[in-house]
């Protein structure tokens, strides 16, 4: 664990007061707010959970009842320091165990969660699976299957134990999922999207500021912290834009895309989902351009790519070997 990680957790530990200071960091991890340096000590201060917080796991279920008598008393979620020292209040009068205090306060600031699915699974019986310079293929323990895009991961139960087949994505995927009677999950980002037995993809990489999701064929149900954001049928699209909340739905036509003055981040990672290339841009305003019109996914990449950056006045060079896209100004 690196040095600055283990100091932060060590006062987490060491200092009640730095609750506060955990939760706000919990809550911009959370909002896609946290800088990198503030993601790694979440990740390092899970970690160090391996070994010694059983007793989060073990907590967990009374620690949903605690919360269940919280919420009666609070408005909403956590939204700061102010209304953690609250909740503080109330679970001191409960006279709780301080452990079980982190457990609630946790898990009713993150709900259903990614961190909350890593800090309530067993360790030991996690799978990750990086893809490298290209598409890679995944079969999942139930039979279902991942093709990763390239540089994205997913992270999975290895049995797919529990009433849920829950998987975590980072980066851009397409989901051939097994019909089943527990619901499969793919968490990214801020959304989970729940299927029963469905071909969809999904693009939520770390570096844009939306996350796309795309039915091929059957039905999947979007949420955002268990609110229910979109229900989607085949040949759907739902695009979510992370700083504003907003969210765009549109249909996909006999292979069309049909684009209404979406921006060039969105359209260039639906490009990188059908030919599985990354985009990079030599100036981020490149990405902000606009463009309306329609994309045919039987062109070629080459094709699309001459349209999109004619109406725009942009330069782009494909390099096949390592499946980059780069973008500069004219």
């Amino acid at each position: 664990m690196a040095v600055v990680g283990q100091l932060f957790v060590n006062q987490i530990k060491g200092c009640y007061m730095d609750n506060d200071h955990l939760l706000i960091l919990i809550e911009k991890y959370l909002n896609g707010e946290a800088t990198a340096t503030e993601r790694k000590w979440l990740e390092n201060w899970y970690a160090s959970f391996d070994n010694s917080a059983d007793w989060l796991r073990e907590g967990a279920a009374e620690a949903m009842e605690i919360t269940a008598e919280l919420k009666q008393s609070l408005q909403g979620k956590l939204a700061g320091a102010a209304q953690l020292k609250a909740v503080n209040k109330q679970v001191f009068s409960l006279r709780r165990n301080r452990r079980l205090l982190w457990a609630a306060a946790i898990v009713l600031l993150l709900g259903s969660s990614v961190l909350l699915y890593r800090l309530l699974m067993p360790a030991g019986i996690m799978e990750t699976v990086v893809a490298g310079a290209g598409p890679r293929t995944v079969a999942l323990p139930d039979g279902s299957v991942a093709l990763l895009q390239a540089g994205s991961s997913i992270r999975y139960d290895k049995k797919f134990n529990g009433d849920r087949r829950e998987v975590l994505l980072e980066g851009g995927a397409q989901f051939n999922v097994t019909a089943h009677a527990h619901p499969f999950v793919v968490s990214s980002g801020q959304l989970s999207t729940c299927v029963l037995g469905t071909v969809f993809t999904i693009q939520a990489y770390p570096d844009t500021d939306s996350i796309s999701i795309t039915v091929l064929e059957g039905k999947v149900q979007v949420s955002k912290q268990q609110q229910v954001i979109g229900t989607l049928g085949s040949e759907d699209r739902l695009v979510y834009n992370i700083p504003t909340g907003a969210v765009a739905r549109y249909h996909i036509q006999n292979s069309e895309v049909q684009c209404n003055n979406q921006t060039l981040q969105e359209i260039m990672a639906l490009l990188g989902q059908w030919y599985g290339y990354t985009i990079q841009a030599s100036d981020t305003t490149i990405l902000q351009e606009r463009y309306t019109g329609s994309l045919n996914r039987h062109e070629t990449l080459e094709e699309l790519l001459a349209i999109l950056c004619e109406v725009n006045h942009i330069n782009y060079e494909v390099d096949k070997k390592s499946r980059q896209i780069m973008l500069t100004r004219k």
